[in-house]
């Protein structure tokens, strides 16, 4: 069962569009950058342009795209409204594209103090909304896949943010001992697999069959995959961390069988795909 959309709660179109506007922006910096510096940019994966033309493409326009797109969808898929979309989404808004731009030139230029006035603003920011959005998922009444993979890709959020902000702490203190490396590689695994990945599933379980006219995906993949595979990733976490106690094949092969969650999840959009009532083949 497909859960009833309220319409009716969805925010006023300024609230995600002001983030939607901006994201491409981000882009065009981020390809900018790439041009400017050129092939010997990609050296590395530490160099300071890498880091920030990183961070433009996935905070300035993956995220901002998914923050709007989930202030706007959560009303309507979850029931959960948000408190003061116009207020909330302007505060949001104007911290998080302030931040990215300070986060990249401090990562571009070398600068720790626009680093550290940049985890300042994009701490504040989305603490603002990530208790926003919690608020509102709290008081929904609702717990159906998509809700449920909701919350994890916000939980997974949280973890991202936290370990980021550690990171922008170690390279404000290089002697804070901690391992930058295992830091970074975890910081991805969050970033990409569970905000990333778990808000895609959250989000295709409704919008597939709804604009497509397939099936629905079956009620086994959307009450258990995302909560699995959230699970693997804690386990993950806590098998890479230990490198002494645990040989570094045991976390890669669990991590590979995280992965295998997202396959099934691929295979069966495929599937349905296959079996849709709506044959136009345009460009969604």
């Amino acid at each position: 069962m497909q859960p009833e959309l309220n319409y009716r709660q969805a925010p006023p179109i300024s609230v995600p569009l002001r983030f939607f506007l901006s994201a491409p922006l981000f882009g065009v910096l981020a390809g900018l950058l790439m041009l400017y510096e050129g092939p010997a940019m990609f050296l590395s994966r530490w160099s300071l342009s890498v880091l920030a033309f990183t961070h433009l493409l996935t905070l300035g326009f993956m995220t901002l795209c998914m923050t709007g797109a989930l202030m706007q969808m959560l009303p309507v898929l979850a029931g959960a409204v948000m408190p003061k979309p116009k207020l909330l989404g302007a505060i949001v808004h104007v911290m998080l594209t302030l931040g990215i731009v300070l986060l990249a030139y401090g990562f571009q230029f070398s600068s720790a103090g626009y680093l550290g006035v940049a985890g300042l603003v994009l701490g504040l920011g989305f603490a603002v909304y990530l208790l926003s959005v919690m608020f509102a998922l709290v008081r929904s009444r609702l717990r159906n896949g998509t809700v449920v993979a909701m919350a994890l890709a916000v939980a997974s959020l949280v973890f991202t943010l936290a370990l980021g902000l550690f990171m922008v702490y170690a390279l404000l203190s290089p002697d804070s001992g901690l391992d930058i490396v295992r830091y970074t590689n975890t910081h991805l695994v969050w970033g990409l697999l569970g905000w990333v990945g778990f808000l895609v599933c959250g989000v295709a379980y409704q919008v597939v069959p709804m604009f497509q006219v397939t099936p629905n995906y079956p009620d086994w993949m959307m009450r258990a995959l995302v909560p699995v595979v959230f699970a693997g990733l804690l386990i993950w976490t806590m098998l890479y961390a230990v490198p002494d106690l645990v040989p570094p094949l045991i976390a890669r092969v669990w991590l590979l069988l995280c992965l295998t969650g997202f396959i099934a999840f691929s295979v069966m959009t495929i599937l349905l795909q296959k079996r849709r009532k709506r044959r136009i083949k345009d460009v969604t």
